[in-house]
């Protein structure tokens, strides 16, 4: 249903927004209600136009997956508007009637309904009254007065339609008239200049990738506003998001585009949507806007303005009434305007109803003129000729009427041609009159500048019905001269019509000049001699005397005048003062080391005499300061003691103790301080002459040696067996404990003289005298000795003849054997296991028997013994 229906009058800018609600169903877009409205695009005001339920736009018979009217356009009177829907159902809304048209489905035949949403048709323009543009990736136009519908192009069936050229020929979407041409979308462009009939010829503002990442288009609403001649923008409504604009945003965004920068300005321009539409529904669109422009871009082009003021009323565009002369008219104001956005071709100036008298005058330029008979001439572009250079031809032309004073109106015309079309007709009216009034002669005054005021008044010039004195443009009625003055003064006689003008001069001598002594201030006891033989005129002093050179000693106020040969005079006067004699200061300071003494600005640091010689400022003593400057001797800082220390050590340090305040690092301290970390450090105390001495040392971190002893467990005794051991190549010193049972107690490596289990510890030294230590552990394996029973007098093999000690591992034993009687038949000491070289060889050398043997050895420090028998054969 409509709730309401306007006729609109479009008389002023207008722009018209097409908005409404969609839902999703199971395959389809599907609108439900639609509002027009009229927003005003600076102040974000609207005026509900009427509104459309979606049920009036919607055929059964719709073929795609779409039921949405995206798109409308509208008579030149707003009576009638023509909806577009999505997929190509066109209708008629007559606004006076609230009546709807269905006109056609003009959907393409060859429409994939899977690939449906690139091959509709879903815009439309008003391209010309009586034709219709509607367009997509299929075009076509419709006829208003018959009614017909001509396809321009069909696109190609899927997947040809994604082509170069194919996607080039979505321009049809969102077509705009911007200026003198379309612009729009196409598949490959976000902005481009349209060829309506040849997608070849497209012009792309925005290649797609090129525009801001922060923008992105949805349906566009493209605007082109003529807001007055010299202002045409380009906008796009409602269709620019960003992240200050959510996408499913209601409200109305307004941003300007420059199309041939590349470039969107959001100026944030948004307005909420219309109290008039309900934003409670999920999706809510601005599906298109036009705009009406008044002017038109068209209106604005070729066209000469001439008006005075600028603005064309009735007609007329330069009118002068009553002329007082012939010749020499100009037939435009210094304002003339040439509207046109490229050089014209030409311009016809012309003389409505010419005389035989009349004639056109136009001045020579950067242009072409053809001259025909006297009442008409034309401006041809040369070829590099600007609207500027038209201008100025226009500007300087002249009507010449050289016959008798005509009383009736001329009139003048001036056509501009562009493209070889006439544009606007501008006219000249131009009306001359008789009789003139007379202003009588010109006259010569002249006077000093020191003389009386002179009054224009008493001059009693003719006066001739009314009259007025003009000077540089500006109408005065009395006029003083207080400085030289050499011009001319118009008066002017007017009968209510024409006027005359009479030249006054004034010529007023300028006074005497001076030598324009200044005002002094001299120093104490100076002498000021004044010469002025630079003046040529008659001087005279206040005292009388007429004198050129004069010498001053004292203050006061002096004054002198000047007479030249014209009668005129001129005073010069000045003051003479003096200034009190130079003060006198000392100053006598010592300063400690590095300290400096500022005085008056200068920085003293080296001891000295100095003087200061203060002046005023014409150069005169003021102040004169002598200064001595002594400094105290230097009392170094010294640090005694080690600056290295070993790990988790203190190294003790000391300084003089005549030294007070003494302070480490910022903490107080005493002469003597122990320091356990390495750094650097900053030591400050004050000297015996209260003088602050600093020093900075650094205390060094002393390597520390490394030691590392090797457990040897289950170990093996064997002669001269050390104790293992791994240094650092620093280590200068070794101290073992406990010593007993060691070969050495301050060697790297020492033999363990017994195999006694044990702990030894081991201490080492480097040259700085830090010290590190470690342990090791020692045990050995238990003794397993082994004895043959039987040996051979006479062996086969040697072995089986040899009586010695096996065991695992070496060690020292003391072996006697005794025959069956008692008697020792062989001992020895200090015998080795193992070892066959000092064993009991029989040899044949004893009888056959059983024998005895006692065996004595040290198991890890225990004496033990064994005995046994062996039989030898």
């Amino acid at each position: 249903m409509i709730f309401c229906a306007l006729s609109y009058s479009l008389s002023a800018q207008k722009t018209f927004v097409w908005q409404g609600h969609y839902d999703f169903q199971p395959g389809y877009r599907i609108g439900y209600k639609y509002y027009m409205y009229n927003l005003d695009i600076r102040t974000g005001a609207t005026q509900l136009l009427f509104t459309i339920d979606s049920s009036r736009l919607r055929e059964t018979y719709t073929t795609g997956r779409s039921s949405l009217v995206s798109s409308f356009t509208h008579s030149a009177d707003f009576e009638k508007i023509y909806f577009l829907e999505e997929e190509g159902v066109l209708y008629c809304y007559h606004v006076d009637q609230d009546s709807m048209e269905y006109i056609q489905d003009i959907t393409p035949l060859n429409t994939d309904n899977p690939y449906h949403t690139i091959n509709r048709i879903d815009h439309i323009e008003l391209i010309h009254p009586d034709t219709l543009y509607c367009g997509g990736p299929s075009t076509g136009l419709y006829c208003i007065s018959s009614k017909t519908f001509t396809y321009t192009h069909q696109s190609v069936p899927f997947p040809q339609m994604l082509s170069p050229i194919e996607r080039k020929r979505w321009g049809g979407f969102f077509l705009t008239k911007h200026k003198d041409r379309y612009l729009g979308q196409d598949g490959n462009s976000l902005l481009v200049e349209i060829d309506r009939y040849n997608p070849n010829n497209h012009n792309a503002f925005w290649p797609v990738g090129q525009l801001l990442s922060r923008y992105s288009i949805g349906y566009g609403a493209l605007l082109s506003e003529q807001h007055r001649c010299d202002s045409t923008s380009l906008y796009i409504i409602g269709r620019f998001i960003d992240q200050f604009v959510p996408a499913n945003n209601p409200g109305i965004t307004i941003d300007k585009i420059y199309p041939d920068e590349q470039r969107v300005i959001r100026d944030y321009r948004i307005y909420p949507t219309p109290s008039f539409i309900d934003t409670t529904q999920p999706f809510t669109l601005i599906f298109d806007a036009k705009h009406y422009n008044n002017p038109t871009w068209e209106d604005c082009q070729i066209r000469v303005d001439l008006d005075v003021d600028d603005s064309t009323t009735g007609g007329r565009d330069f009118l002068v009434k009553d002329l007082c002369r012939h010749t020499n008219i100009p037939i435009s104001d210094i304002d003339i305007e040439v509207s046109n956005e490229e050089p014209l071709d030409s311009i016809l100036i012309q003389v409505d109803n010419p005389l035989f008298s009349h004639a056109l005058q136009i001045p020579v330029g950067n242009y072409n003129l053809a001259l025909g008979l006297n009442f008409w001439n034309k401006i041809y572009n040369n070829g590099i000729t600007t609207n500027k250079e038209f201008t100025e031809a226009i500007r300087n032309a002249v009507f010449i009427n050289d016959g008798p004073r005509d009383s009736r109106e001329i009139v003048i015309s001036i056509t501009p041609y562009y493209n070889g079309v006439a544009g606007k007709i501008a006219r000249a009216f131009i009306k001359i009159t008789d009789p003139l009034p007379d202003s009588g002669e010109d006259r010569l005054i002249s006077g000093c500048v020191s003389d009386s005021l002179l009054y224009l008044k008493s001059l009693n010039p003719p006066i001739d019905v009314t009259d007025m004195y003009i000077w540089r443009n500006t109408i005065i009625d009395l006029f003083s001269f207080k400085e030289p003055f050499n011009d001319t003064f118009l008066f002017v006689t007017r009968n209510g019509m024409c006027f005359d003008t009479a030249k006054y001069t004034f010529i007023v001598y300028e006074n005497p000049g001076t030598a324009n002594i200044a005002d002094t201030i001299l120093c104490n006891g100076q002498v000021l001699s004044i010469n002025i033989d630079t003046i040529a005129d008659m001087i005279t002093w206040n005292d009388g005397l007429a004198i050129k050179q004069k010498t001053i000693t004292t203050d006061g106020n002096y004054h002198y005048s000047v007479r030249d040969i014209n009668g005129c005079t001129s005073m010069d006067s000045f003051s003479i003062s003096y200034l009190p004699p130079p003060i006198s200061q000392t100053i006598d300071t010592t300063l400690c080391v590095n300290n400096t003494l500022t005085i008056d600005n200068i920085e003293y640091d080296k001891a000295g005499t100095y003087l200061i010689n203060h002046k005023y400022i014409i150069g005169c003593d003021s102040v004169i300061k002598s200064i001595t400057l002594g400094y105290f001797p230097s009392v170094p800082l010294v640090v005694q003691g080690d600056l290295g220390i070993c790990l988790t050590e203190n190294t003790a340090l000391t300084i003089d103790q005549k030294y007070t305040d003494i302070k480490l690092n910022d903490v107080s301290t005493k002469n003597e301080f122990e320091i356990s970390e390495a750094g650097e450090y900053k030591l400050t105390a004050f000297n015996a002459f209260g003088c602050k001495e600093e020093i900075k040392f650094t205390v060094l971190e002393y390597p520390q040696p490394i030691v590392d002893a090797i457990d040897m467990n289950d170990t093996v005794y064997i002669q001269d067996l050390k104790l293992a051991s791994d240094y650092s190549p620093d280590v200068s010193s070794y101290k073992w404990s406990p010593s007993k049972d060691l070969s050495c107690s301050d060697c790297p490596y020492p033999s363990l003289l017994s195999p006694a289990d044990g702990l030894y510890n081991i201490e080492v030294t480097n040259s700085y005298g830090c010290a590190s230590s470690d342990q090791l552990s020692i045990t050995f394996k238990k003794a397993i000795i082994s004895l043959p029973n039987v040996v051979a007098n006479r062996p086969a093999y040697p072995d089986n003849g040899l009586f010695y000690a096996k065991s695992n591992t070496s060690m020292t034993y003391s072996m006697v054997i005794y025959d069956r009687w008692g008697s020792i038949v062989y001992a020895q000491q200090d015998l080795i296991s193992n070892d066959p070289t000092r064993a009991w060889k029989p040899e044949g050398k004893y009888t056959q028997g059983v024998y005895v043997y006692m065996i004595t050895y040290t198991d890890k420090s225990v004496l033990k013994r064994m005995t046994g028998t062996i039989t030898l054969l």
